[in-house]
């Protein structure tokens, strides 16, 4: 896909601010926990509910940060993660951060055990990191759609003698391997999600990652610093990456000089050639653009 760059001399914008609000809470009696939760779990399945996925009880007087004296367990799910969708993808973040802090965990083991039985039962003989996780459905193989966001935060270089743009940017990649689900529950597999080391480099990363790279480049996303992936108990993977990234431009608009709006393409491919993944190149952080590949 391509992704087109203008460069405009402007002014930087004046910050918007907001003011505190400052939230007030009351104490829960032990007969009223009891009702919280019945309540909870009695509510629409199209509901999100923090402790969902581990089917334990809410804490709602429990604080899930220490600094913050007035924002609850309770407060969290009636006025704001009760109000989402449960199949939303705000709900599941919403679990993400508050399940280990809001939730009941009854004869659990402590956290990095769980952790180290879920890298076990995953990250095994049995997983392939080279090969991409392509599924067949109906006897039709299926492409992996990769989720794409390349966030660009500012201009290093802009050499029009050599046709070069370096800019900083922050590449995202979110995608499906089901080789990497586990089953959570509040026992043997507590932690809802894990982190994996992730490199282009097959001796350096420990699951498969899209080879996603820029056609004419003069540097390398595969050349960005190594980062960890995030993997959740669904399979999703989501890995994000930060560097300098060196294009070799042919400008346009340098005809126009010194009135010119300089433009620079972009074109990415998957760097492997191959042609089982679709990368979705998300232009917010809401909306996705379908047809990439």
């Amino acid at each position: 896909f391509v992704i087109p760059i203008l460069i405009f001399a402007s002014s930087a914008a004046g910050h918007s601010s907001h003011d505190a609000t400052q939230l007030v809470t009351k104490k829960i009696s032990e007969g009223q926990k009891a009702q919280a939760n019945r309540r909870h779990q009695e509510q629409d399945e199209e509901a999100c509910f923090i402790c969902s996925r581990i089917g334990t009880e809410l804490l709602p007087e429990h604080l899930p940060y220490s600094y913050d004296y007035d924002l609850t367990c309770g407060y969290l799910q009636e006025r704001i993660i009760g109000k989402l969708s449960g199949d939303s993808r705000e709900c599941n973040a919403g679990i993400d951060l508050f399940e280990e802090r809001c939730c009941q965990h009854k004869h659990q083991l402590q956290n990095y055990e769980c952790v180290t039985n879920i890298r076990s039962s995953i990250l095994n003989d049995s997983y392939d990191k080279n090969v991409a996780p392509v599924q067949a459905i109906d006897s039709m193989l299926h492409p992996v759609e990769v989720d794409t966001l390349i966030m660009f935060f500012a201009v290093k270089e802009l050499d029009v003698l050599s046709n070069t743009l370096e800019i900083f940017v922050n590449v995202e990649l979110t995608w499906n391997d089901s080789r990497l689900r586990w089953d959570h529950n509040s026992t043997t597999n507590c932690a809802s999600r894990i982190y994996a080391r992730a490199d282009h480099s097959v001796e350096e990363t420990e699951i498969w990652v899209p080879a996603l790279d820029l056609v004419n480049r003069a540097s390398s996303i595969q050349d960005f610093p190594s980062s960890k992936a995030t993997v959740k108990s669904d399979g999703t993977v989501r890995w994000s990456r930060l560097g300098s990234l060196r294009a070799i431009c042919a400008f346009i608009g340098l005809r126009r000089m010194p009135f010119d709006d300089l433009g620079c393409r972009l074109v990415f491919h998957d760097d492997d050639g191959l042609n089982t993944i679709d990368y979705l190149l998300r232009e917010t952080s809401n909306n996705r653009t379908k047809g990439f590949t």
